[in-house]
């Protein structure tokens, strides 16, 4: 499986510029907000749990709730994404 970071670069990304219309800055915040702490894991490594860890790190930092959720959204969006297209399997299938 992919690591998050190339998944971004080479399927996610080029599909997300060409079909949302915010999708340039969707991958600007994707890569900003995960790729220090996630971008080296492969997508099935992604768990609920280290989403959990990262969310707590950024609120203890200071960054606002809405924010915060707002990141994991378009994270969950793009692991959605990963699912869909057969990538990664989903835990719920397992």
């Amino acid at each position: 499986a992919d690591t998050l970071s190339s998944y971004l670069d080479r399927e996610y990304g080029p599909w997300l510029i060409t079909n949302r219309k915010d999708g340039k800055a969707t991958l600007a915040r994707l890569r900003a907000c995960f790729i220090k702490d996630m971008g080296s894991k492969k997508l099935s490594e992604i768990t609920p749990w280290l989403v959990e860890k990262w969310r707590s790190n950024r609120l203890k930092v200071g960054r606002q709730p809405t924010t915060v959720n707002r990141d994991i959204g378009a994270l969950k969006a793009a692991l959605a994404r990963a699912v869909e297209w057969g990538l990664v399997v989903s835990s719920k299938d397992l």
